[in-house]
């Protein structure tokens, strides 16, 4: 029984490993905890039972090993994980309005300097030159560049 605890404990840091290697990419817990495993199990079974069976241990690890990884990358598993499509949605900046430089409007959020104004009873994200405003601020738009809007406060 303590032979099948062992190779189950080994066998278990393989999958967290080979689990590091086509799931999660970069060094995590599970690669570590994985590879702490192995070396535990494969060290208690020399220790506990012997040569021959510390080698028998190791050779169906590194069996096991080998065969995971080729099915892996056979039935493509990390294709179950990965996103394979690409988003096709567009976002309208202008929501049905046509913006221009000079129109006014007023803040509806404190920008600092990014944050929210209402132009034509729509709400926009727009940035300041580098100047904090309060909420309820009437602003002028300076400047649209693609999906920036630059706007200014308007001096009374």
């Amino acid at each position: 029984m303590e032979l099948i605890s062992l190779i189950l404990l080994t066998f278990v840091g393989v999958l967290l490993v080979l689990a590091e290697i086509i799931f999660i990419p970069g060094t995590t817990i599970a690669g570590i905890l994985g590879g702490i495993m192995i070396a535990v199990g494969i060290y208690l079974c020399y220790e506990n039972l012997g040569s021959y069976y510390g080698h028998l241990n190791v050779a169906i690890s590194s069996v096991s090993s080998v065969v995971l990884l080729y099915l892996s990358f056979k039935f493509k598993w990390w294709n179950l994980m990965a996103m394979n499509k690409q988003s096709e949605g567009k976002l309208d900046y202008t929501q049905g309005v046509t913006l221009e430089v000079g129109e006014e409007g007023k803040t509806t959020s404190a920008l600092r300097p990014m944050g929210q104004a209402e132009f034509q009873h729509k709400i926009f994200e727009v940035v300041t030159e580098g100047g904090f405003l309060p909420s309820n601020t009437p602003v002028r738009i300076i400047k649209i560049d693609k999906n920036k809007i630059l706007v200014a406060p308007i001096n009374n």
